[in-house]
């Protein structure tokens, strides 16, 4: 029988002028005579030693306000998000009994639907191999063959129609299974006071890949590269969903 296809599988200086204005000295004019002064004899002139005058210091800018260091290491209810291994959840759920019966009954039932046609092809094939010259066939191998290429003819639509809804089945189980998987998170989250989880493969116990495209999809699901491992969620998330 063809197999189906599954995939499962994602940012004033505002300028102020100042006008300046040049005050001018008016001088006064006609001023009166002074009064005349008997004359007085002079004075010896006083000698004054100079006095120097130190630079005032600057004042001393204010004394900066001291910033506690950062601890070293920061501790877990402090670290605001954490890490979980979805798919890796996802796909153990969809491994247990209660998603692998629904898929086994989809498979069964598009078997029911493909066997008919695929018996009458295999069962004209048979016959017509007793026959030596495919080119002289009797009346009755001529039925048998015509038989066999109708229901070769009914078999293409109806394999690609199933195949559509086989598709659809698993994108639909794994939305399912990936929903509740989300579910626990949030939890779990909430629980541990995690503000955001991040989707992040894990790479403990992965085998290296054997293809490109393989290793292109593992490289894509792992976006977050280095985290503290007591951010890791995904354990405590098989746990609640008793899948380990």
């Amino acid at each position: 029988m063809s197999r189906v296809s599954q995939s499962a599988w994602a940012i004033v200086i505002g300028s102020a002028m100042i006008a300046g204005g040049n005050v001018a000295a008016r001088a006064l004019d006609n001023r009166p005579s002074p009064p005349v002064v008997a004359a007085v004899p002079a004075q010896p002139p006083v000698v004054v030693a100079p006095v120097e005058i130190a630079p005032q210091a600057a004042p001393a800018a204010p004394a900066a306000a001291s910033v506690p260091a950062a601890p070293a290491a920061v501790a877990t209810a402090q670290v605001p998000f954490a890490i979980c291994d979805i798919n890796k959840v996802a796909e153990k759920l969809l491994a247990g009994p209660r998603y692998q019966q629904r898929i086994t009954a989809k498979q069964q039932e598009i078997q029911a639907q493909l066997k008919p046609l695929e018996d009458r092809m295999n069962t004209a094939r048979e016959k017509l191999q007793a026959f030596t010259n495919p080119a002289e066939l009797p009346p009755e191998a001529q039925a048998i063959l015509a038989d066999g290429q109708q229901a070769q003819q009914e078999y293409q639509p109806l394999f690609g129609r199933l195949q559509a809804e086989a598709e659809q089945f698993l994108a639909g189980i794994n939305y399912e299974a990936h929903r509740e998987v989300n579910a626990s998170i949030d939890a779990i989250a909430a629980q541990r006071g995690f503000m955001y989880v991040f989707a992040s493969r894990s790479i403990d116990g992965e085998q290296p890949p054997t293809a490109i495209t393989a290793f292109v999809q593992r490289a894509l699901a792992r976006p977050v590269l280095t985290f503290p491992k007591q951010a890791d969620i995904t354990a405590d998330v098989l746990a609640d969903l008793k899948l380990e």
